[in-house]
């Protein structure tokens, strides 16, 4: 996944970087004592009970053959850093580097515990120097308003402008070509939740909108093109909780919807009123990101160990699968651009910025490029819309600052920046 701007002679410069990298790598893993390591702190009482309940669930997977092993083992080795087990974690990390699907390891999130372990601070640092910084984006254009918290973002052909939701101010706002802001629907109006995936319905441009991350206001709304409430739609009453996250709307009226914390994916046909879950080959974890290939045929779904194929046609639903040392994983916001997947993954490591070419069947990942990785432009990206032959995308949307309903250090918090970076 070299940058394809580079010189000829950069080029050879970096794959002799990595291959030094890798050998280096390699007598880590064969020659490293995984004794003498302690955390650099008492490990969180609630991330390492969180981190326990993750681990029991993400052992099933382990078993699972249609899922992204090492998305899962790395998912594994977070977990593990979380409660301290220095030993487990390294084990893991030094299998996941080994394989060279693109996962790091920043010492600023899960494996910060680890900042004062030579073995572990060996195979993070020969990771980075296999996969360093790729910088192509711009910025485009800036929210002031700190506490938006932002997740949600799309375009508006018809208007020429972009819409962005609040997780915080529970709002959506339109962002117009002459650089005005204006409210597109008031903070917590007809029972508008936090707001996550935004999408456009391209028959008549109106607004449909994920929202809730509770089963008491998870909804499915849907606006006018001037923001008017129609109708929402409630999740299925079921046990489990719900975070409606992101959807995708079809040029024949249906509306497909992820369900992160329900690990589903639900189909609103067109004139229906209940959501119906779509049966996938595998058990879903965290759905997340969603999308439409441009003959609105075929329903692309990410979650945390892959992506899957809809066959809207006869409603199937296969893995995607993944080319060589590339992973899938991970995704939230996902997109088409012509016969290609482009879209934010934020929970492999650093987070990036990708475009995946696939083959002519939409069944296999031929060529993942990386876009933006590990700069300025890469804080915390959420989703992002694509128009035309560029991608635009939330930079920092600051969501780590917003926890049970609260924003977190607002003094910290900074103006929303949205990039474009080109796909050609």
């Amino acid at each position: 996944m070299t940058n394809d701007t580079l010189s000829a002679v950069a080029g050879h410069i970096f794959w002799f970087l990595r291959s030094l990298a890798f050998c280096h790598l390699s007598f880590v893993i064969c020659h490293s004592s995984l004794g003498g390591c302690v955390p650099t702190a008492t490990p969180d009482p609630a991330a390492s009970a969180t981190a326990q309940t993750e681990m029991k669930a993400f052992e099933p997977f382990l078993r699972e053959p249609l899922c992204e092993q090492i998305a899962v083992k790395y998912q594994l080795a977070a977990d593990y850093a979380a409660v301290g087990n220095v030993d487990k974690t390294i084990e893991l990390a030094q299998e996941v580097a080994r394989a060279e699907q693109g996962f790091d390891f920043p010492l600023d999130g899960a494996f910060k515990l680890l900042g004062n372990c030579p073995d572990f601070l060996r195979i993070a640092d020969d990771v980075h120097v296999v996969y360093p910084p790729v910088h192509h984006s711009v910025p485009a254009f800036t929210f002031d308003d700190r506490m938006l918290i932002p997740e949600g973002l799309a375009y508006d052909e018809r208007t020429q402008s972009f819409l962005m939701g609040s997780l915080n101010e529970k709002r959506i706002v339109r962002y117009t070509q002459d650089g005005l802001q204006k409210e597109f629907v008031p903070a917590g109006r007809d029972g508008l939740a936090e707001v996550l995936g935004i999408r456009m319905d391209p028959t008549d441009g109106s607004v449909w909108v994920a929202s809730g991350e509770d089963a008491h206001r998870a909804a499915l709304f849907h606006f006018s093109p001037t923001g008017q409430f129609l109708r929402k739609y409630a999740p299925p009453k079921t046990k489990s909780d719900h975070l409606f996250n992101d959807l995708v709307v079809c040029r024949d009226g249906d509306v497909f919807l992820t369900d992160s914390l329900a690990h589903q994916v639900y189909k609103l046909s067109r004139g229906q009123s209940k959501l119906i879950p779509i049966q996938t080959p595998r058990r879903l974890f965290y759905p997340n990101g969603i999308a439409l290939s441009v003959d609105d045929k075929t329903v692309f779904i990410a979650d945390a160990f892959g992506l899957l194929i809809l066959d809207r046609h006869d409603s199937s639903v296969q893995p995607l699968q993944s080319g060589p040392r590339m992973t899938l994983s991970g995704f939230d916001g996902l997109y088409t651009w012509k016969e290609c997947l482009v879209g934010v993954q934020n929970s492999m490591g650093s987070p990036r910025v990708v475009v995946v070419r696939l083959d002519s069947a939409r069944t296999k990942a031929l060529e993942l490029k990386v876009l933006e990785y590990r700069t300025e432009y890469t804080q915390l990206p959420t989703t992002g819309a694509v128009v035309g032959d560029s991608f635009y995308y939330i930079t920092n949307s600051q969501i780590d600052h917003y926890q049970r309903g609260k924003v977190l250090h607002a003094e910290t918090l900074a103006p929303i920046v949205v990039a474009k970076v080109e796909l050609q």
